[in-house]
């Protein structure tokens, strides 16, 4: 059995380098002429949604197309996430053309463009009672320089009274900015607020990416493990935005590892104790693990750090009797790492993986579900 998993790991792990299968999702686009076409769309970031959309008319096999931001109005995914064209002008006063996402609808419509995975975020506002759009920009810092020839460093902000202005109605104390930050979170929770107020004549509609996933695996030693019974089960929570960055997610979860002697306890002239049992009990509440690629295969890499229980068997003898079994119960700082290849089945994935038991004790191969 070993033997088996353990080729069937390198396997996956050769092939990996030459499986580059893109998921596809249900959506269609729509043309500049408002012709539509439905097809099937790359699942990726939307940083690399914003200039350009592969389209497909099947999942698998079809035949795919790019289209650029100039031929296009916008497109949609079948589960509501949707991308619009919108127009602003650079720092030379030429037009720039990108496709935003769009987030909150509403009295405001809340448009997000994504310059790259991370957090160098540009929002678009639309007001859909006047039409007044404005372009909100990260705050930047200026240097100036006074009177006396000194230089100053000052933060130039311009969102909050952009946001002011698109609103049209300083009355209303609903969503009002004061100081707020130039943050994803904020900015969407001011304009939900104010939108909230409006929801009857304009129907509020936000969209939501999906945040999490499951991992579950179990398995047996196969390098460098003592000999008896000896296995691993591990279960994992990964909060991760995908339309945000493929790469990382953080995790937390429990694994359990049990190992039990083989050997016949026997009578000893001198005082000793045999360990003949061992239960790991690890609580893992930080932890973060790297994806790599929209392969049908992806390698995948995790660590975490907690605190773990062991359960510690142990027969004691003295003088060449045995006295019975004694448990120890011990506690611990706990890493757990791992690494191996995610194959795709579906929408979810089979896990291939091996992961260290710590302390010399062996190389575990896992297989499991991440769904």
């Amino acid at each position: 059995m070993k033997y088996y998993l353990t080729t069937l790991l390198f396997f996956f792990l050769l092939i990996t380098r030459h499986t580059s299968a893109q998921n596809y999702k249900k959506g269609f686009i729509v043309k500049i002429n408002g012709d539509t076409l439905h097809g099937y769309l790359p699942d990726i970031t939307d940083s690399e949604l914003s200039a350009t959309v592969s389209f497909s008319s099947a999942a698998r096999n079809g035949q795919r197309v790019t289209f650029t931001v100039k031929e296009l109005s916008g497109f949609s995914f079948a589960n509501g996430r949707i991308f619009e064209r919108v127009a602003f002008s650079d720092s030379i006063h030429d037009t720039v053309y990108v496709f935003a996402k769009k987030v909150i609808g509403g009295k405001l419509r809340l448009y997000l463009w994504r310059r790259n995975s991370w957090d160098n975020i540009d929002f678009f506002l639309i007001n859909s009672t006047s039409g007044i759009s404005v372009h909100l920009t990260p705050p930047v810092k200026v240097v100036v320089k006074d009177e006396n020839g000194m230089q100053h460093t000052y933060e130039k902000i311009s969102h909050v009274g952009l946001i002011r202005y698109v609103k049209n109605d300083t009355g209303n104390v609903i969503g009002r900015e004061g100081n707020s930050g130039y943050s994803e979170h904020r900015i969407l929770k001011n304009i939900y607020e104010y939108d909230k107020a409006y929801d009857k004549d304009y129907p509020v509609k936000i969209y939501r990416e999906r945040k999490c996933f499951y991992d579950l695996t179990i398995g047996y030693p196969v390098f460098w493990a003592t000999g008896g019974i000896n296995f691993r089960a591990a279960f994992y929570f990964n909060g991760y935005r995908p339309e945000k960055n493929s790469i990382f997610s953080w995790m937390a979860g429990v694994s359990y590892r049990y190992w039990k002697s083989n050997k016949t306890a026997g009578n000893t002239p001198e005082n000793d104790n045999l360990n003949y049992q061992q239960q790991w009990i690890s609580a893992i509440p930080v932890g973060i693990q790297f994806r790599f690629g929209h392969k049908t295969v992806r390698p995948y890499f995790y660590t975490g750090i907690g605190m773990q229980v062991l359960l510690d068997g142990n027969y004691r003898y003295t003088r060449g009797d045995a006295l019975g079994m004694k448990t120890e119960l011990l506690f611990i700082p706990a890493l757990n790492i791992g690494a191996g290849i995610k194959i795709r089945a579906g929408s979810n994935f089979i896990a291939i993986e091996i992961t260290p038991a710590g302390i010399g004790e062996g190389i575990f191969a896992n297989v499991g579900y991440s769904f």
